[in-house]
């Protein structure tokens, strides 16, 4: 091989060996680093992005979360058990609750708040019982019902309760030695008389008859000034009867009752779905069906009963 060429495949392998150790070096010190550092760039551009969502989201419940610090129990677990504790079997009590009782079960630490657990037991009324939810979802503490257990006594009269309480203590809780005196805004209606007709009838009797069938009665057949029959009910308490033609509703507080047909002496009278002969000068409670109709409209007033209560809106 000729001096000439020999200098030809040196410069060549040189240009080779320079080449790749250029390359190797660009790889390392500048490619991969700069790819490197493009990644951090992205993921840290994802960071800011997620971040700034959040605080977003977290300014959007700023006004929600001031109002939970506001109705919060005190973030003392002690303090709040033994406020709310007090404020429950106060309210068993003025209500007159038979042999009630409040207990509390160790608190739940959950991060920025604490969980605690009550249970009410006693016996009451419908009426009482009523009244108890009434007030329980007047109040605005940070409180839900999570079961009420009713045990109906042998007459109906009153039920065993066992009601299930959760209270919530924030951290940053606004009160810090009692409750708040604010009012929940739970409950459709703000006074308690439409709830009340709940307690109307003894739900949980069997076979008793509701008292307002007892009380209304049919005293009169006539026709008007159109030749239409009329029904007229009167109504122990109530100073005005009620006259009815037929295909009309006849207003008996928790029952629905519809005037079928108007004989001269009689009349067919639908109650909760169950048509029922009534004679003149008879109570509702007189009706030929009495015994199929007071279950009928018992299993009804149940159902309808408890969609009114609203017990956990």
């Amino acid at each position: 091989m000729s001096p000439q060429r020999r200098n030809i495949l040196l410069v060549l392998l040189g240009t080779v060996v320079f080449g790749y150790f250029s390359y190797d070096l660009y790889e390392r010190f500048y490619s991969m680093p700069l790819e490197k550092e493009v990644k951090q760039e992205l993921a840290l551009e994802k960071r800011l992005k997620d971040s700034k969502l959040q605080l977003k989201k977290l300014d959007n419940k700023i006004p929600q979360r001031e109002v939970f610090e506001q109705r919060s129990l005190p973030a003392t677990a002690e303090i709040a058990t033994s406020a709310y504790q007090a404020w429950l079997l106060n309210l068993v009590t003025r209500l007159g609750l038979v042999s009630p009782t409040v207990d509390s079960s160790s608190p739940i630490d959950d991060g920025d708040l604490t969980r605690l657990q009550f249970s009410v037991k006693g016996k009451a009324s419908l009426k009482q019982l009523t009244q108890f939810l009434f007030e329980f979802y007047q109040a605005g503490h940070l409180q839900k019902i999570n079961q009420i257990t009713l045990t109906p006594t042998a007459k109906g009269e009153r039920l065993d309760i066992l009601v299930n309480i959760e209270a919530l203590a924030l951290r940053r809780a606004v009160n810090e030695q009692g409750l708040t005196q604010e009012i929940g805004n739970r409950l459709v209606h703000s006074s308690i008389d439409p709830y009340l007709a709940i307690a109307s009838r003894n739900l949980f009797g069997e076979n008793e008859v509701p008292q307002i069938l007892s009380t209304t009665r049919l005293t009169a057949i006539t026709r008007d000034r159109l030749g239409r029959q009329e029904a007229w009910f009167t109504t122990v308490g109530k100073k005005k009867s009620q006259i009815v033609t037929e295909g009309q509703t006849l207003e008996l507080s928790t029952l629905t009752a519809k005037v079928i047909s108007i004989d001269s002496d009689a009349l067919v009278i639908e109650i909760e779905g169950t048509a029922a002969t009534l004679r003149l000068g008879k109570s509702l409670a007189e009706l030929d069906t009495l015994s199929q109709l007071t279950q009928s409209s018992s299993t009804g007033i149940t159902a309808q009963s408890k969609a009114e209560t609203v017990l956990d809106r």
